[in-house]
């Protein structure tokens, strides 16, 4: 059996489109586990959970910009801390203490103790409902 060019083109052509459509699809419906900052801390620690990729929702207790990173400590009922590379997106967002962020990482174990490597930051409005300034 001979397939024509064209055909071949046609089939191709409809192959790839699918392929996209598909993986849109999957983007959209595949996201990171969400989780409290205390299964967060919990999971980072067991040999299970370290490089599981998660997202937690928790409020800032403080920021540190170093020269080639930021630390940011998260808490919820229990604190981690969040570790970014990309100090100019920290400094761009202005977070401050108190703040409400949404942060998707890569959960380590740091020395024996929690950390989320960030791969994406957002802040999300509420507070703890302090007006000090922090």
């Amino acid at each position: 059996m001979i397939v024509s060019e064209k055909k071949l083109v046609v089939a191709c052509v409809i192959v790839a489109a699918a392929g996209i459509f598909t993986l849109l699809f999957l983007s959209s419906v595949l996201q990171p586990l969400q989780l409290p900052v205390s299964k967060a801390s919990e999971l980072a620690c067991s040999k299970t959970g370290n490089s599981e990729k998660v997202r937690i929702l928790g409020f800032i207790d403080s920021v540190s910009i170093r020269s080639n990173h930021a630390l940011i400590t998260v808490s919820g009922s229990e604190t981690i801390e969040a570790i970014s590379f990309d100090t100019a997106q920290v400094k761009e967002l202005g977070l401050k203490r108190f703040q409400r962020v949404e942060i998707t990482g890569q959960l380590r174990n740091y020395n024996g103790k929690p950390s989320l490597v960030i791969t994406k930051l957002r802040q999300v409005n509420g507070s703890y409902g302090c007006s000090c300034g922090g």
